[in-house]
Formats: structure tokens, sequence, C-alpha cells
């Protein structure tokens, strides 16, 4: 243990004193190779490795590295094949290999391109095959940004219910989309959906949402709730709505079960 820990300290010395040498604009015929940012990673890591006695596959590195680019191409190609409608594509990538919970390098997953841009049919496939139903939008890291994103966090939930989609939101509720799912800016689903400037189709997805539970006394960030976002707006349907079940919940639910 002892040989092993002077090899690992040995190891991290020559790492330091290459980055030093290099940064200074020294030149030393016996680290030349550390130079290079690339040689001085796997030599550092060979010199870790065989201190702890691990063997080195250079092959076996060679192939995880392909298996992650292709992985990284058939997401984003279907990512794209998603967003575009193009369900034959989508059925051929997935059947080559493609993860449902396709990802791109924006932070989409194919699920929510589907769902943003209403291609249901390739929704359903993509849940068909495994793709989680409240996978959030992951925002790229933005330097200098203190404000939240509200796509941060956004589910394909959120996403149905900003175009107020109701048919979208029906297919993803049955298939256990959380109702309780909040945003970069701390709101459910049916924030989103109140606060949306799309006002057809309104009415019935804000009482699908209700219908199954969406709560009206959840805060976003700010403090508000559905109604006082409805109320920003200038849809009244929408606000008559939110108050009878944020005052009266037993008859709004009751007279939705009826519809």
């Amino acid at each position: 243990m002892k040989n092993q820990t002077a090899k690992i300290k040995l190891a991290f010395f020559m790492l330091m004193t290459s980055l030093a040498c290099s940064s200074h604009g020294m030149q030393r015929p016996s680290l030349f190779l550390f130079q290079n940012t690339s040689i001085l990673g796997r030599i550092f890591d060979a010199l870790l490795r065989s201190a702890m006695g691990v063997e080195i596959d250079e092959q076996g590195w060679a192939a995880q590295r392909a298996q992650r680019e292709q992985r990284r191409r058939l997401s984003q190609a279907l990512v794209n094949a998603a967003n575009d409608g193009n369900r034959e594509i989508v059925e051929q990538l997935l059947t080559a290999g493609a993860p449902a919970d396709a990802r791109n390098d924006f932070g989409w997953t194919a699920l929510q391109r589907a769902a943003v841009w209403g291609r249901l049919d390739i929704v359903a496939l993509l849940l068909q095959n495994g793709a989680f139903v409240d996978a959030p939008f992951v925002d790229a890291p933005r330097a200098f940004v203190d404000d939240p994103n509200p796509l941060d966090n956004q589910t394909p939930l959120h996403m149905v219910a900003i175009s107020r989609d109701l048919a979208g939101a029906a297919l993803l509720l049955q298939n256990g989309a959380s109702l309780n799912a909040r945003n970069g800016t701390g709101q459910t689903p049916l924030h989103s959906a109140s606060a949306s400037p799309f006002v057809m189709r309104a009415s019935n997805t804000i009482a699908l949402l209700l219908q199954n539970g969406a709560s009206v006394d959840n805060l976003d960030a700010q403090g508000r709730t559905p109604l006082q976002e409805a109320a920003l707006g200038y849809d009244d349907a929408i606000v008559d709505i939110l108050q009878d079940a944020q005052f009266a919940p037993e008859l709004t639910r009751a007279n939705l079960q009826a519809e």
C-alpha cells in the first residue's frame, strides 16, 4: 500500500510540475509529452492505473468513446425526427438503438419536441418505448445570467399546457404525467395553462387538469397562484373557472365530472 501511495504521489507531482513549466513557457526534454494536454491526461491516468494495479485497456477506451459518440448521434437524430414529425425515421432510430429518452445538445428530449408540436402519434410511440413522461428540460449553462429560465425543468405536460393542447394533455396524463411538477420559476402545469397567451381550447384544457386533481393553491416562485396568473391576462372564462375551483372546489369537481 505504501508503494502504491508513493507512486500516486509521484504521478501527481509530475503532473503539477509539468503544468507549472508549461504555464511559464519552460521547455524540458523529459517533460515534452506533458505539454500536450490530451497526452498529459492519458499519461497521468496510466500512471495512476499502474500504481493501483489496474490493467490499461486502450482498445476498451476507444470502444467506449465510440459507443458514447454513436449514442449521442442517434439521440440527436431522434430528437430531430420527433421535432419534424417523421414517425418512420423515429421507428428506425429506436430500432437502431436510439434511447427513447434521447436528449439533444440543447437540453430537449425527443418527447418534449414531439409534444410541443402536437405530434401525438410520436409521443405515444416514445412512451411505449420507455420514454420518461416527466423528463424535464435541461438548459445549457448560461454564463453571467442569474434570472431563472422558465424553460428549466419544464416537463412535456407544462409544454402542452402552454399551447393548451387538450389531446396532448390527456395523453400525457393517461401515462402518469405529474400535475405537481415545477419549472424554473416554480410553476406547475396549471400555472402554465392559466398564464398561456393561447386562448383557443383554454377552458377545456384547464378543466382537464382540474378534473385530474391539479391544485389551485400552489404558489410559484413569485408567490402567485394559477388564478392570479390568469387574472394578469384577458380571459375572463379562465378566471371564472379558477375562482370556482378555488372557492367552491367540491362543486367544481362535481360539475367537471358531470361533463
